[in-house]
């Protein structure tokens, strides 16, 4: 029986890569064509191409891109309850300092600036508290990446905060958190169906392990 749970499981898996994953990235896909043309004038476009396009904006993607490794892997120790901080000392300076690098990581950026357009025009932006504790785990759990990066990129941070306070990028968050979420609505149906708590399979695998012999 232990063989026909650890079955299950895996079937689950692979119908989550099968079924979940090419909905998600499709609908993504889809949206943030249409979330960009929403967002951005023919002008902001311009200067997000040109700026990607240079040394300081390559620069500028490889340092999103360790940035959304880094919350990546600060929001699992937070949802695994494993959200103690790391060996490197945390003082509150140091904390502080991690939370505003990653305020210009577009995991976080993106969350705060729809939680501010929220707050500007009377919507739900009780997110807030949310986004800031998951700031401060990752600032917590992560002190060492933070620290690499931060000196890895220490001469070229007074230019991507400009970047990223600038209309075009404040535009660009506005169209990769409304991409964002419309491709997690496609998909929740999907998901939805092989969900093991919802289609069955949960029940059906503690019911096996129920029964399976005290003694093996």
């Amino acid at each position: 029986m232990r063989a026909v749970i650890s079955q299950g499981c895996t079937a689950q898996a692979d119908d989550y890569k099968e079924r979940v994953a090419p909905v998600l990235l499709n609908a993504y896909s889809e949206a943030i064509g249409r979330s960009y043309e929403n967002h951005l004038s023919s002008d902001g476009a311009d200067t997000l191409i040109r700026f990607y396009e240079s040394e300081v904006g390559q620069r500028y993607l490889a340092f999103q891109g360790e940035l959304t490794a880094v919350g990546g892997r600060g929001m699992g120790r937070l949802f695994a309850g494993m959200a103690g901080a790391d060996s490197r000392a945390s003082t509150p300076e140091a904390t502080k300092s991690r939370m505003q690098l990653l305020r210009l990581s577009r995991t976080f950026s993106m969350l705060i600036v729809a939680t501010e357009d929220a707050r500007k025009t009377g919507g739900d932006a009780s997110g807030a508290m949310a986004i800031a504790i998951m700031m401060h785990v990752t600032a917590e759990t992560q002190g060492y990446s933070l620290d690499r990066i931060a000196r890895e990129y220490s001469a070229d941070l007074p230019n991507f905060v400009e970047f990223a306070q600038s209309p075009a990028e404040m535009e660009e968050l506005r169209a990769l958190f409304d991409a964002t979420d419309a491709a997690n609505k496609a998909a929740a149906k999907v998901a939805v169906e092989v969900s093991p708590e919802l289609n069955g399979n949960l029940n059906k695998w503690r019911n096996l392990y129920r029964s399976l012999p005290r003694n093996k």
